[in-house]
Parts: structure tokens; sequence; C-alpha cells
């Protein structure tokens, strides 16, 4: 799976240096080119085939052509260009560089595609976040697989700012999400001290700071090799499990994607700094 870190400090790169400028490309001389244009051909064999050889073959210096061909084309053309971009997207930058395009249909053509890449790390991003009863299910199982340690974690500071440390602090067996509209939320401070193991800690930071918690790509247990035994029955969490803190009320209401979107929409689009930071955060 890409580096979300590294993904976030290139959206960050792209939101402070602009969106590139991809002037008209003539590119019916060459295979690409010529492929690019059987995306419209009459013929719907064609057109798939046409679909496959580009998922083949292209790459960023194509980045240019595909956004010309999706500003030409229509609806079917845009799909199949999204598709093509999940294909060969492994580190998102092409997803990124659609996204931070400002006609409408190519950013359509890398919301889909990133779309397509977060289902292709786990089905469970799809679907989502876990809420409520079955959250605390599979929080348990995780805590029974992770063997913790007891953590102690100050309280003087935000929601955001604790999270960090509890991850810098504590060997979690999965990733910690702060939306930005909490991400500020001063915690109550008596006592001014937590002491537990990380699931105690996280859910008391949730009550502190009054906000929702919601839960990704946990539908195992953590690996159980992580600080205990391991085994043929130890089945791994999701390669992207996390736990998320949001508004109230908001748990449980849209899929992860539809966060992953909305947090790079933020960073390529915000006018606030600290907000495009608080959105870079929260994909990293």
């Amino acid at each position: 799976m890409v580096c979300l870190s590294r993904w976030a400090i290139a959206l960050l790169a792209v939101s402070l240096a602009g969106p590139p400028v991809w002037s008209a490309v003539e590119r019916s001389g060459d295979e690409t080119g010529a492929r690019l244009l059987e995306l419209r051909a009459p013929d719907g064999a064609r057109r798939q085939s046409a679909e496959r050889w580009l998922a083949a073959h292209v790459g960023r210096d194509d980045a240019a052509a595909l956004a010309q061909a999706a500003r030409d084309g229509d609806a079917e053309v845009r799909r199949r260009i999204s598709r093509i971009v999940a294909a060969v997207d492994t580190d998102l930058w092409l997803s990124t560089l659609f996204l931070a395009q400002p006609d409408d249909g190519v950013r359509a053509v890398g919301e889909r595609a990133l779309r397509a890449r977060v289902s292709a790390w786990s089905t469970d991003l799809a679907r989502p976040g876990l809420i409520d009863r079955e959250l605390v299910f599979r929080i348990r199982a995780t805590v029974e697989r992770s063997w913790p340690e007891t953590l102690r974690l100050r309280l003087d500071t935000t929601l955001d700012q604790a999270c960090a440390l509890l991850v810098r602090r504590g060997r979690l067996p999965l990733g910690l999400v702060v939306d930005p509209d909490v991400a500020e939320r001063v915690l109550s401070p008596q006592p001014d001290e937590l002491v537990g193991t990380w699931d105690e800690v996280v859910t008391e930071l949730a009550r502190r700071a009054s906000v929702g918690l919601e839960g990704h790509d946990m539908e195992f247990a953590p690996p159980a090799g992580l600080n205990g035994p391991t085994g043929d029955g130890a089945r791994g969490a999701g390669p992207a499990a996390f736990l998320r803190f949001c508004t109230a009320g908001t748990q449980g209401t849209l899929e992860a994607s539809d966060h992953l979107v909305a947090r790079c929409r933020e960073v390529l689009s915000s006018s606030s700094a600290a907000r495009r930071v608080a959105a870079a955060r929260a994909i990293a």
C-alpha cells in the first residue's frame, strides 16, 4: 500500500505550488494518442481494447494527454480514463494531479481513481466506519491480539496533539486519524493525566473531547505476533486499519474513501493554511 505520509506531503507541495498547467497535447501520431482516440470509437470492443492497452502502458509522462482526453470525452470516456489511472497510479500521484485541476471532468476522473485505489487496498474501506457495539467488539478483539502496554498521557493539549503523542509513545496496532473539524478541540483537563492501555486511552480521549469515534478496516484482529504469540489462527488487521475521531453524531455515516477525498480537497483548495495542514495530518 502507498505510504500515505509521503502522499500527504506531496498534496501539500501541489497545494503550495499550484496545479500543473497542461497545454493542449497532440498525441494522435503515436500509439498512446491513437489508443486514447479509440476510447471514443463507435465499436465497444475497440473501446475496451484501448482501455486495456492504456492501463498496461501509460505512466506519469502521459498525464497531460490523459487529462485532455478526459476534457474532450464524454462520461463513458472519463469513466474509462479513471479506471486506467487507478490501474497505474500506485503512488496516487496521477490522482493528485487530476484532483488539483480546475476542470470538473478531470477532477472527477481523479476522484474516481482515488476511490478505486482505496477500495483495492481493502474492501472494508469502501464501507461506512464501525460504530457503537460493533466498534467496541472489534477494539476488544484487537486488544486481545496486541498485548498492549500501560501508557501515561498528559491532557494539557489539543486532541490532535494528544493523538500524535499517543502514536509516538505506544505501539499501536492501528492508526489514529483526527478529523480537521475536531483537531483543535481542547481536552477536559481533570484529571490532567490518563493511565491505561491504548484502547482505554483512545476511548477516554473521545469522551474528554466530546467527539465521535469510528473504526475502519478492522474486519480482523491485528497480527498476534505484534507483541505476543503467533500461529496459523492469527488473522491480520486490514492494511489500513485506523480509528477516526470526528464530530459527534457524524460517525458511521461515510466510507473511508469519502473522508480521504474530502481531506484531499481541503489540502488542495482550502484558503486556510492551518486547515490544509490539519487535513494533510488526517491523511498521514
